[in-house]
C-alpha cells in the first residue's frame, strides 16, 4: 500500500534526505486530500477492475462518496446531485463537452496516454474555469523521459481495442498517441436485441500529443483529441429507426516558461462538440441537429504565494432545433446560432501563518457578452486550511460561481440528445454562493485513512426543459421555448474510509445528498439529480505477485422520477395524469462487479489477462417504467431492467 507524506506540507526547497533502499508499491485506490481534490496516475491502477475490463478514470470516481451516474445507462457523471453538465471536463486545457459513452460502458478517455488526471470537486481556487460543480482535467503534458526510448500499453477485450505508445525521439521531443476501437455488435448484439427491436453501438476515439524542450526553462507541447459514437435503434413493429451520432473534438498549444522566480504558461484551444438525433418511419422524418464550438487563448502566472491570470474565448453555438416532414407538414426548423464572447481574468494570494494555517484568497472577474446581454460578475473565493498533526487537516471554503453555459434537453440520465445554450435575457447565467468542509486523517500506523466532507450550495438560474417528444414536430418548435429557470440548493455529507486488512486494500464510501429545486412563486420539489443514499464498497487483494482480484459493491437510491398518477381512455387515445414532479424513485439499486486479473513479467514485455463480471449475482436493476395495456384490457406497470446482468468480459494486456 502506499503511504503519502503530508502533500499539504511542502518541504523546504533545500532538504536533503537520505533513504536506504525500500520496495514502493502502488495503491489501487484514488486517494483523497484534505480539501477533497485526487490526484489520479495510470500507473497506479494496474489491475483495478472497471465496468468493461479496461481502468478508466470517470469510473474509478464512481467509487469516491457522492458521485454517480443515472442508472446502467446513463453516461452523465453527477457529482454530489449537480447535473453533469456543471463538471468541467478538459485535456491539457482544452474543454471536452461530452466525455462519456452509452450506457457508462467507460468514457472517451483512455487513461494509458495520460500522465494524470486531477479533480476537484467542491474547493476552488480563483482559477477554476466558469463552471457551477467538480472539474477533471487531464494532462498529457510531461519532459522527455532519457531513461525509456519507447514504452507503451495494448488491451484487446470484448467489446473494443486500445494502444497507447510513449515515443522520446531525442532528448528534447516526446511523442505520444493513442486509439480505441469498439466492436461491441459483432458480440454482445443479441443482448441488445428485442423481440422486435435491434440495437447497433459502435465508438472510436483518437489522441496525439507532441512536447518539445528546447533547453530547461522552455516547454512546448500539443495536444489533439477526437471522438465519435454513434447509435441506431430499429423496431419492426413501428417500421422505426432512429440514429443518435456525436463527436468530440479538443485542442490546444501551450508554452511554459520557467524563471527563477515564476512559471509562465501561454495557450491556444480549441473545442467542438456536435450531435445529431435522426427518426425515420414510415409516415414521418426528423432530424434533431445541434453543436458547440469555442476557441481560446489564456496565460497564467505563478509567483509562488500569488497566482494570476486571463482567458479570452469566442464561441458558435446552434441550439437544437427540429426539421421533419410527415403527418401532412414539413418544416426546415427554427435555426438560431448565438455567437456569445468570454473573458476573464483571476488572482489568488496564500498566506501562511505559522506552522498550522494557510489562507487562500482570491477572486475571478468574469464577462459574457451574447448578443444584447451583458454581465460581469467578480467571484471573490476564500479558503482556510489547520493542520492539526494527527489530529488531521480541516479546509473550510466558500465561494461565488457562475456559469454561462446550460446544457438541457429530452434526457435526464445524461444522454448527447441534449444540446448547448449560452446565456442570454431568456436565460441568464447560472450562480451558486459554495460552502464545503473538509477533513482528512491520514492513517499512521494500523489507523485507516478516514475522510468527511460536509457541503452547501445555494444556485440560481437552474434551467429545466418542458418539452417532450412530441414537441420535435411542431413547425413552431423553438428549443429556447422550452426551457425554464429554477432556483434551489444542494446538500449533503460525504464520507471516506480507506484501510488494509491483511494482504486486501479496503475503501468504504457512504454519502447523503438532497437536491431541491423550484420555479418562481412554487414550492421546492427534488431534483432529477437528487442523489439519496449511496454505499460504495471496494476491495483489492494480491494473492501473490501474479494475482489481483477486485470487488467493487454499490448500494444506492432508485433514480427520482415523476409518476403517472392515472390513466383513462378518450376516443383512442390514452391520457396519462402524472404526480408531483420527480416526487417518486425507482427501486433499490445496487450491483456487484469481481474481476481478477493474471499478470506475468518479463524484461522487456509484460502480460496479463483480466476477467470482469458484471451484476455478478444478477441484481435486475430497473432502468425505466412505463405502462402498458394487457391482453385483458387492463393498465400494466411495466420495468425494464438494464442489461448487465451476468455479464463476462476478458481483456488481454500487453505492456512494455
Amino acid at each position: 500500500m502506499l503511504f503519502y507524506n503530508r502533500a499539504e506540507a511542502a518541504e523546504p526547497a533545500d532538504t536533503t534526505v537520505n533513504l536506504s533502499e525500500v520496495e514502493v508499491r502502488g495503491s489501487l485506490k484514488p486517494i483523497t486530500r484534505s480539501d477533497g481534490s485526487v490526484t489520479l496516475r495510470p500507473e497506479l491502477l494496474v489491475g483495478h477492475s472497471s465496468s468493461a475490463g479496461e481502468v478508466d478514470f470517470i469510473s474509478l470516481l464512481k467509487n469516491m462518496p457522492g458521485i454517480a451516474s443515472a442508472g446502467d445507462y446513463g453516461s452523465g457523471l453527477q457529482v454530489d446531485g449537480q447535473d453533469a453538465s456543471q463538471t468541467l471536463y478538459t485535456i491539457d486545457g482544452a474543454t471536452v463537452f461530452f466525455p462519456y459513452r452509452f450506457g457508462g460502458i467507460f468514457s472517451t478517455f483512455n487513461t494509458w496516454h495520460f500522465r494524470k488526471a486531477d479533480f476537484r470537486r467542491n474547493v476552488h481556487g480563483a482559477g477554476m474555469h466558469q463552471r457551477l460543480g467538480a472539474s477533471l482535467d487531464l494532462s498529457t503534458y510531461t519532459e522527455p523521459d532519457t531513461l525509456k526510448t519507447i514504452g507503451g500499453r495494448a488491451s484487446v477485450g470484448l467489446l473494443s481495442s486500445s494502444a497507447a505508445v510513449r515515443l522520446t525521439a531525442s532528448k528534447k521531443v516526446l511523442i505520444s498517441a493513442a486509439a480505441r476501437l469498439s466492436y461491441i455488435d459483432e458480440l454482445y448484439r443479441p443482448l441488445l436485441r428485442g423481440k422486435t427491436s435491434d440495437i447497433n453501438y459502435g465508438f472510436s476515439d483518437y489522441n496525439l500529443s507532441l512536447s518539445y524542450a528546447p533547453d530547461p526553462a522552455n516547454t512546448i507541447s500539443a495536444s489533439l483529441f477526437a471522438s465519435s459514437d454513434r447509435i441506431d435503434d430499429s423496431d419492426s413493429n413501428y417500421a422505426l429507426r432512429m440514429t443518435m451520432k456525436w463527436t468530440n473534438l479538443a485542442s490546444s498549444v501551450r508554452w511554459t516558461r520557467r524563471g527563477a522566480k515564476s512559471t509562465g504558461t501561454y495557450m491556444l484551444n480549441f473545442s467542438e462538440f456536435e450531435n445529431n438525433l435522426s427518426l425515420d418511419m414510415a409516415s414521418v422524418w426528423l432530424k434533431v441537429p445541434s453543436f458547440i464550438r469555442t476557441i481560446g487563448a489564456s496565460c497564467e502566472y505563478d509567483f509562488g504565494q500569488w497566482k494570476a491570470g486571463a482567458r479570452v474565448a469566442a464561441f458558435n453555438i446552434r441550439p437544437q432545433y427540429s426539421a421533419f416532414d410527415g403527418y401532412g407538414q414539413s418544416s426546415d426548423g427554427i435555426v438560431s446560432t448565438e455567437r456569445p464572447f468570454q473573458g476573464e481574468t483571476f488572482a489568488q494570494y496564500e498566506l501562511r501563518a505559522g506552522n498550522r494555517w494557510r489562507f487562500r484568497a482570491g477572486v475571478n472577474v468574469n464577462a459574457w457578452v451574447n448578443g444584447s446581454y451583458r454581465r460581469v460578475s467578480p467571484d471573490p473565493r476564500l479558503t482556510a486550511i489547520c493542520d492539526g498533526g494527527q489530529a488531521g487537516i480541516f479546509t473550510l471554503h466558500a465561494g461565488v460561481y457562475h456559469q454561462n453555459l446550460h446544457n438541457t434537453g429530452l434526457s435526464d440520465i445524461g444522454l448527447a440528445s441534449n444540446f448547448w445554450v449560452g446565456a442570454s435575457e431568456r436565460c441568464p447565467s447560472q450562480r451558486a454562493l459554495s460552502f464545503a468542509l473538509n477533513y482528512k486523517r491520514q492513517s499512521y500506523n494500523a489507523v485507516p485513512t478516514v475522510t468527511a466532507e460536509i457541503y452547501y450550495k445555494a444556485a440560481g438560474n437552474q434551467p429545466e426543459y418542458s418539452g417532450m417528444m412530441i414537441d420535435l414536430i411542431d413547425e413552431n418548435y423553438y428549443s429556447l421555448d422550452k426551457i425554464g429557470l429554477t432556483r434551489g440548493y444542494n446538500a449533503g455529507i460525504n464520507l471516506g474510509l480507506q484501510s488494509r486488512v491483511s494482504i486486501a486494500d479496503i475503501s468504504v464510501a457512504y454519502s447523503y445528498g438532497t437536491a431541491r429545486r423550484r420555479e418562481p412563486g412554487g414550492k421546492y420539489f427534488p431534483s432529477a439529480t437528487d442523489p439519496g443514499h449511496s454505499l460504495r464498497i471496494n476491495a483489492s487483494a494480491e494473492a501473490d505477485r501474479k494475482w489481483q482480484f477486485n470487488a467493487d459493491f454499490v448500494l444506492s437510491s432508485g433514480r427520482r422520477h415523476t409518476p403517472v398518477k392515472s390513466l383513462y381512455m378518450i376516443g383512442s387515445n390514452v391520457i396519462s395524469e402524472f404526480g408531483p414532479r420527480n416526487s417518486a424513485r425507482l427501486p433499490l439499486y445496487h450491483r456487484l462487479d469481481l474481476s481478477a486479473t493474471y499478470t506475468i513479467k518479463g524484461r522487456r514485455l509484460s502480460h496479463a489477462i483480466n476477467f470482469t463480471l458484471l451484476n455478478a449475482y444478477g441484481r435486475r436493476n430497473v432502468e425505466m417504467q412505463h405502462f402498458s395495456i394487457s391482453d385483458d384490457g387492463r393498465y400494466r406497470l411495466k420495468s425494464t431492467a438494464s442489461l448487465y446482468r451476468f455479464m463476462p468480459l476478458i481483456n488481454y494486456i500487453m505492456s512494455f
